[in-house]
């Protein structure tokens, strides 16, 4: 759900000031031994959860990060992933519902 219309693409607008509860996950297929990062940028350089991976072969592969962020209204928060190591590539599962960013507020 986008109650009030607060994410757009991949980017999430805290509507107001409070704590809110951020998770990215990601599932791929990578071609060789990489190790990656995927985390959460705040516009304001808040802290965000991140998690780091190491990701190998051809099989499905699954990532993700989740934590509690306090965040000022208007705050906006970008997920990323990043290859820290390795040649290969990481490719998003074709079945998109593995793949998902959500945002709620806990508490103002």
């Amino acid at each position: 759900f986008d109650d009030g219309n607060n994410c757009s693409g991949s980017v999430f607008t805290a509507p107001v000031t409070g704590l809110y509860d951020l998770s990215f996950y990601l599932i791929g297929v990578g071609t060789a031994t990489n190790r990656w990062s995927i985390y959460m940028t705040a516009c304001d350089g808040t802290k965000c959860p991140s998690a780091t991976q190491v990701l190998s072969n051809a099989d499905y592969q699954s990532i993700g990060c989740h934590g509690i962020v306090k965040l000022s209204a208007g705050v906006t928060i970008t997920p990323q992933i990043q290859r820290l190591s390795g040649a290969g590539t990481f490719t998003l599962a074709a079945d998109s519902q593995g793949n998902y960013f959500s945002g709620y507020l806990v508490s103002r």
